[in-house]
């Protein structure tokens, strides 16, 4: 390189520019707001409007359930595979109003009985007397007369089944 190429290339380099970011609360948040806008998966029954049409006119006008429309739609390939829900989504379209066929217009469903989630069983459905902790230590002494334990034991609880009783 000659002497005028030196000074043609220091005239012509390019200066690095540098960039920084300030960070800004408002903006980030800002910004986290709206990508989780868009953030999860979209729900099934908002691409399957075709597939929902048609099952509520197969229910409502043909009397079918929702099992049978389902595996109608499946072996006949209707739709698509992914727009076809199971079984169990369907009813939960049903239920909560995503569909225009109600519970009303299953027969199978209202003549099942329904169990209600809320209600849970008791373990302990009655609890007699207090517990031997919560008694007087007077009476684990047995000084006076009168304080009596009982215990029962019961076999497999049929009725010719004998129950054995302890008084002590």
């Amino acid at each position: 390189m000659g002497q005028s190429d030196k000074s043609a290339a220091k005239n012509n380099s390019v200066k690095p520019t540098y960039t920084y970011y300030v960070y800004d609360p408002k903006v980030a948040q800002g910004r986290y707001e709206d990508l989780r806008k868009n953030s999860g998966r979209r729900p099934k029954w908002l691409n399957s409007s075709d597939f929902i049409d048609w099952a509520n006119q197969r229910m409502l006008k043909d009397g079918g359930s929702p099992d049978t429309v389902v595996g109608f739609a499946k072996r006949h390939n209707l739709f698509a595979k992914e727009l076809i829900p199971c079984t169990t989504i369907l009813y939960h379209w049903i239920d909560s109003g995503i569909m225009r066929t109600k519970n009303i217009d299953l027969l199978e469903k209202l003549s099942r009985k329904i169990t209600n989630p809320s209600q849970k069983a008791r373990r302990n459905k009655r609890v007699l007397g207090t517990s031997i902790e919560e008694h007087p230590p007077s009476i684990g002494d047995r000084g006076t007369f009168g304080h009596w334990e009982i215990d029962t034991v019961i076999g497999n609880k049929t009725k010719s089944e004998p129950v054995l009783l302890t008084l002590v």
